[in-house]
């Protein structure tokens, strides 16, 4: 059992081309921590280009970490005993990433089509659940709003696990032409949003 005491590395390497650690792995690397876990909010702060370390925090350790502008990502969630913990990420700029591996996209979003502002995925070719509504929600932006770069500012689940066959993803509210939110369903359940930025 982890201790909610200690500070964990994330093992990450970056993917394909990019020089900044991907949402896709990070958020699936802060869920092994957490076990099974509802009502989570990721939130993500800044990019993170150096290895991540993450911990358990209350409230005013939460409050120090935000004056020192360390925090990357921050999991709010209720666990199994329905407490309500979060768990900060934030980099270990000490150390460098090293390690690579291939990645492409568009294998993620195979058999996706959209129609009006919704994108549909009927099953899963590759990818897991977390990569999968992230690729698919930036290439419906990308398809019907804007193709500039963009970044998961913010993503809120129901509960995890879990993997439905078919997603369905739906660009419900867009702010200032800068911020575009999405309703994330998997297998016809609603399974909560995703909050996507222009890259500034």
């Amino acid at each position: 059992m982890l201790s909610e005491k200690k500070t964990y590395s994330l093992d990450l390497c970056f993917k394909g081309a990019r020089n900044y650690l991907h949402g896709s792995d990070i958020i699936p690397a802060v869920l092994a921590l957490s076990g099974p876990a509802e009502k989570i909010s990721f939130q993500i702060h800044r990019m993170a280009s150096h290895p991540l370390l993450a911990r358990w925090v209350n409230e005013q350790e939460l409050e120090k970490f935000r004056q020192t502008l360390q925090i990357c990502m921050l999991m709010v969630y209720v666990d199994e005993r329905h407490e309500k913990k979060t768990i900060a990420v934030f980099e270990d700029d000490q150390n460098q990433i090293t390690t690579r591996i291939p990645y492409k996209e568009e294998h993620i979003t195979e058999s996706s089509y959209v129609s009006g502002k919704k994108i549909i995925q009927e099953m899963p070719n590759n990818g897991s659940f977390i990569e999968r509504i992230i690729a698919l929600n930036k290439l419906l932006i990308q398809q019907v709003e804007t193709s500039h770069d963009l970044v998961l500012m913010r993503l809120d689940l129901q509960r995890m696990p879990v993997n439905p066959y078919r997603i369905s993803i739906e660009l419900t509210r867009v702010i200032a032409e800068q911020t575009f939110i999405s309703v994330l369903m998997g297998d016809d359940e609603r399974l909560g949003n995703i909050y996507f930025a222009k890259r500034p």
